[in-house]
């Protein structure tokens, strides 16, 4: 899995990051990077580069908040074409 977050706070990025590893590690889910954007500016970066770890097969999916979910919906058929997913955790706020 990638980690992916786009917050532009280090507080609440590191709080994300952390309830997202933990999601990761409850589902005994490899996590093969953590992705940061700090600005919404599309395209994102890292979005990108989370793109990039799937198509490498090293990462068989995107794991992130409901805080990004909106900037990620478009992602999920391109996900499903290369046999990963999104997966979209809890409330962050």
């Amino acid at each position: 899995m990638v980690i992916y977050l786009c917050h532009p706070s280090e507080s609440t990025t590191l709080a994300a990051a952390a309830r997202l590893r933990a999601h990761a590690d409850a589902r005994d889910w490899a996590v093969a990077a953590e992705v940061l954007d700090v600005t919404a500016v599309v395209p994102r970066a890292g979005v990108e580069r989370a793109r990039s770890y799937v198509l490498l097969r090293q990462a068989h999916g995107i794991l992130t908040t409901t805080r990004e979910a909106p900037a990620l919906a478009s992602e999920r058929d391109w996900l499903a074409e290369h046999g990963a997913f999104l997966q979209v955790v809890g409330d962050d706020r």
